[in-house]
């Protein structure tokens, strides 16, 4: 990954991210595949899906009373995955795609030939073996 003339910049490694896409319609979760992944312009794999869960996703009701309830709406999913993502490391800090922060808690847009995984909550990170 680098801007055409620059070159690359920092140092590169693997890591296993896992990430939670909140309140997406169904055919949307149905469309995300194990085995998913983007490459840059050279060819290198910069994200794969390493695995998939998909859960009833969980809102928020208030009642004319003021209570608060959780409830699960059958009508969206959650959708929790398990990505193999290239990051480069500057400064003590790590990027996805050179400019996105991969912290826990940081969203990630991840585009992809099929479908694009945006606003990807970043629930836990880790160095890949």
């Amino acid at each position: 990954i680098a801007i055409e003339g620059v070159g690359r910049s920092g140092e590169y490694k693997n890591l296993l991210v896992s990430v939670k896409l909140y309140d997406r319609f169904p055919w949307y979760a149905d469309a995300i595949k194990v085995g998913l992944q983007t490459v840059d312009d050279q060819g290198n794999v910069t994200a794969q899906v390493l695995g998939k869960r998909i859960e009833l996703a969980e809102t928020t009701a208030y009642t004319a009373d003021g209570r608060v309830l959780s409830r699960l709406n059958p009508l969206k999913r959650d959708i929790i995955l398990n990505l193999k993502i290239q990051a480069v490391e500057r400064e003590n800090l790590l990027y996805y795609n050179q400019i996105q922060s991969i912290k826990i808690g940081s969203s990630l847009w991840i585009q992809t030939k099929e479908i694009n995984l945006w606003e990807a909550n970043i629930l836990g990170i880790s160095e890949e073996k």
